[in-house]
């Protein structure tokens, strides 16, 4: 039902990130310091796009297309919506019980809807921390499950994949360029029927791949890191960046620090 990979696609980091401290010579090992801020920047950046894959899957799915809705207008729960400074573009192919294709919705007998989102534009923001500016292609190849009959929660699987683009981000640490890429796989993620403000993903994972390339004077060098978001009904969600934890609050959007991540 899905396609393993993406064929291409295109994002600049849209969080507030800071560069880690390089040493002066190419691919030298980080730092115990070094490499703590560099699992928090990922956990940042591989926050945000779940921000935006939870928009995907809690899309009002078949309300779109004539069928019943699971959620208000406009999907998202807790805010989970689209961002309007970005253009989503969706296309959708309906799935029998048994992954016949359908010629569209229909109530009695649609189980499974396949989509493809391409979300594009520009992205800004400043805080009281600094800001930062980027420009965002994201594709992902994403399926809904559990459609027919009475629902009590839906299943999204799913692949993405994001190409490196530079992104420019003044703080109080400086100006810095960067460039990011990943590539990514949802994994039956259970969202709540029908949703309201106390419910949240039940469970299910989004793993990501996530590279990180720095340009500074005298050292160039690619990080790579494996980011695991596992979610568990509740706001707060673990999110393990190569075996360190850090909490994901889906309701502030944000990543908090452990204290033993920060020690």
């Amino acid at each position: 039902m899905f396609d393993n990979r993406l064929s291409r696609g295109l994002l600049i980091v849209p969080m507030l990130l800071w560069a880690a401290a390089c040493s002066d010579t190419p691919n030298d090992p980080l730092d115990a310091a070094e490499e703590a801020q560099l699992n928090l920047d990922v956990a940042a950046y591989a926050a945000d796009q779940a921000v935006d894959d939870i928009a995907m899957m809690t899309y009002e799915t078949a309300g779109a297309f004539g069928g019943p809705m699971a959620g208000p207008p406009g999907g998202g729960m807790h805010g989970f919506g689209f961002d309007g400074s970005l253009s989503v573009t969706r296309t959708v192919e309906f799935f029998d019980d048994v992954g016949g294709p359908m010629d569209g919705y229909h109530a009695e007998n649609t189980d499974s809807i396949h989509f493809y989102f391409l979300l594009e534009g520009e992205r800004s923001r400043t805080t009281d921390l600094g800001s930062w500016s980027m420009e965002v292609y994201r594709e992902r190849s994403m399926g809904v499950s559990g459609l027919a009959g009475i629902e009590t929660q839906r299943t999204w699987n799913g692949f993405g994949e994001t190409e490196k683009e530079r992104a420019m981000v003044s703080d109080t640490r400086g100006d810095r360029s960067y460039e990011m890429s990943s590539t990514s796989t949802i994994t039956e993620v259970l969202i709540p029927v029908p949703r309201t403000e106390g419910s949240w993903p039940i469970s299910g994972t989004i793993h990501r791949t996530v590279y990180v390339d720095w340009e500074k004077p005298n050292w160039t060098g690619t990080r790579e890191r494996e980011v695991l978001i596992t979610f568990n009904e509740t706001q707060f969600v673990p999110i393990v960046v190569n075996g360190t934890e850090y909490t994901f609050d889906l309701a502030t959007k944000k990543i908090v620090e452990n204290d033993s991540a920060a020690s």
